[in-house]
């Protein structure tokens, strides 16, 4: 939307060179078009010296204690209002995932962003997620840090950690989805797919293979049995 705010272009940048890992030289050209279509448009354009910088550097652990709210409204879901993504890389809407409390279990979503919210963060208009440097101070976490480590982690068990990417969560909860009998619009909304490529995510099992021709199967027994029995 324009024209852009400098908070909206700071973070565009910064997610391209931090997470699309496009080079700084690119990112001044991509900048440089936008400058050009508010141009054309006949939007101000604020000059280079004029605008909001966004630093980086690390936080301090014992800083950014207390900094994050601790407690969730409610024990039984959660809401992730998402903010930049693959299809959000302007601000320009948000996209919110709906997490539900599973009592008991290890891979409660809802108890593990409990567990985060816990510990030291950047702040409550920062990154959700941190690691901690050499330094021991937190920084926001990379695409890059998180695949490297998931990997690491399956190698550890047993798996072959080439065979894993960022994208294996997106594929791994839509065929988990599907497999649940979740409508297709559902897995859709849930995953901000803007079309129906979220199928080709989807790596149907044997029992879902064989669930159309055992259908078909017992339509022909069917059919044969009432023909029969109208002879």
């Amino acid at each position: 939307m324009l024209p852009a705010e400098d908070a909206v272009l700071a973070d565009w940048v910064a997610y391209m060179v931090t997470e699309r890992a496009v080079k700084p030289d690119t990112a001044k050209k991509y900048t440089s078009g936008v400058r050009a279509l508010h141009v054309q448009l006949g939007f101000e354009w604020v000059p280079k010296g004029q605008r909001v910088r966004r630093e980086g550097g690390g936080v301090e652990p014992a800083r950014a204690l207390g900094a994050v709210g601790r407690d969730l409204p409610d024990g039984a879901s959660a809401d992730i209002r998402v903010r930049h993504s693959k299809t959000i890389q302007a601000g320009e809407r948000y996209h919110h995932v709906q997490m539900r409390h599973v009592p008991g279990s290890p891979l409660c979503p809802v108890t593990a962003l409990q567990r985060v919210m816990e510990g030291p963060g950047l702040g409550e208009d920062g990154p959700l997620f941190c690691i901690e440097d050499a330094k021991g101070r937190l920084k926001p976490l990379t695409h890059s840090f998180f695949v490297s480590t998931f990997r690491k982690l399956a190698e550890r068990a047993g798996l072959d950690p080439k065979a894993y990417s960022g994208h294996s969560f997106r594929r791994g909860g839509a065929t988990a989805a599907s497999g649940l009998a979740v409508p297709g619009h559902l897995i859709q909304a849930h995953g901000d797919w803007a079309s129906d490529c979220y199928k080709l995510y989807i790596d149907l099992g044997r029992e879902q293979q064989l669930l159309l021709p055992s259908a078909m199967a017992e339509g022909a027994a069917a059919a044969t049995a009432a023909h029969r029995a109208g002879r």
